[in-house]
């Protein structure tokens, strides 16, 4: 009987040490690290093509140009350079400065049976 209890206290005493239950757990006296940075840095690519498409009306336009086709391309990042937190005098609200440097670029060609490439490009 006394192996029975043995074991339990033994399981009791291994489940609040490793599962930090206990009185003795010391994670009030741990300072809380902010984060240096609220934005990840971040880089993006897309790019997107649809099928072929024949233009089936009579019209003039439609003749000349035949069929079209898109095709679009994306590039852009983000990157965090500064973050600045700043406590009011209360400390009850935390205000944020950022400084982002970002940059997109997008290709828009629309492709046509009829006539030479047409493209849209546009960078910010």
């Amino acid at each position: 009987m006394r192996l029975i209890y043995l074991h339990i206290i033994c399981l009791i005493s291994f489940v609040l040490i490793n599962t930090k239950l206990s009185a003795f757990n010391n994670d009030s006296v741990k300072i809380i690290k902010p984060p240096r940075h609220y934005f990840d840095k971040t880089i993006y690519i897309d790019y997107y093509l649809t099928g072929k498409t024949y233009l089936d009306t009579l019209g003039p336009v439609s003749i000349r140009l035949k069929s079209y086709q898109v095709n679009q391309s994306v590039f852009g990042y983000n990157f965090p350079i500064i973050t600045k937190d700043i406590y009011n005098k209360d400390s009850t609200k935390i205000s944020n400065f950022h400084f982002l440097i970002s940059s997109n670029y997008s290709k828009l060609s629309l492709n046509f049976g009829g006539i030479s490439k047409h493209e849209l490009t546009k960078f910010s």
